[in-house]
């Protein structure tokens, strides 16, 4: 079970606001868009609903009284909490390093992923929507299951698309994250791997909506859902980019979410020890 609720804790990290990554030699979105997205917490039985606006190099995300700003120019990631009156700011090279010491076994252990690929066919999305649905079957008996739906009519660069499934770096590449996107690379074929190294000159990658990212460990059985509940053009609203002149400056939430996650990693020893 705790292997599980590990594997969901940096799962669940990389669907949030922390997609974060180098200055691209283009632009991530020359297009505006806004998509309003809905995070389905199996372990709080909690739904979180984001707006996520996306324009030029950024990315701005929204929920409730938190902004987190994340500028693929500066890198930097701005996070401000509204409620509690205070932000933090963050750049690329200290999330890496932190996440780095934080993954260091899983990504030594991590190798090529050999998953069972199933076309389910064209179906409606809550945001009313075709999307084109997959669903990924670990080969290993690891319990692992990607389900995977992409709207074909939204054409982004691979860059974009790891972006906003949270495998930009200094996010590491997760095998359910190469599930993905075998499924909205428009190109190609879901049962073929997409190479880490491989770059498409134009919008070859399609949007994906709807992930559900099944584990089972033991008898338990968990999913965490993201759903994209609406797709627009919006702007984001001006205000929302300014820190409030009274706020009290804090360390990173992302810092301390990877530190909760090492000790998780490596519990302390028994005293006596």
């Amino acid at each position: 079970m705790a292997r599980v609720l590990r594997r969901l804790a940096h799962l669940a990290l990389s669907l949030s606001v922390l997609s974060a990554g180098a200055a691209p030699a283009r632009l991530l979105f020359p297009k505006s868009l806004h998509l309003t997205r809905q995070i389905q917490d199996p372990l709080s039985g909690k739904t979180i609903t984001m707006e996520e606006y996306c324009f030029g190099n950024r990315m701005v995300t929204i929920s409730e009284d938190r902004t987190v700003v994340v500028d693929y120019e500066k890198q930097e990631i701005t996070d401000i909490d509204r409620r509690a009156g205070t932000y933090s700011q963050t750049r690329f090279d200290e999330i890496a390093t932190v996440i780095a010491e934080t993954n260091k076994s899983a990504l030594k252990a991590k190798a090529e992923r050999n998953w069972k690929v199933t076309p389910l066919g064209v179906r409606g999305s809550a945001a009313g929507r075709s999307v084109e649905q997959f669903e990924f079957v670990d080969s290993e008996p690891t319990g692992r299951k990607v389900e995977v739906g992409v709207d074909r009519s939204i054409a982004l660069t691979r860059e974009a698309v790891e972006v906003l499934i949270g495998a930009a770096y200094p996010n590491p590449v997760r095998d359910e994250h190469d599930a993905i996107l075998r499924a909205a690379n428009a190109r190609g074929n879901a049962n073929r791997e997409v190479k880490t190294n491989s770059a498409d000159d134009d919008a070859s990658y399609s949007l994906p909506v709807t992930q559900a990212f099944t584990y089972a460990d033991v008898g338990t059985e968990v999913t965490l859902r993201s759903t994209i509940t609406r797709i627009g053009a919006e702007s984001v609203p001006a205000d929302a980019l300014i820190i409030p002149p009274a706020a009290r400056r804090v360390e990173s939430r992302a810092t301390t979410l990877q530190r909760q996650l090492r000790e998780l990693d490596q519990p302390a020893s028994p005293r006596g020890n």
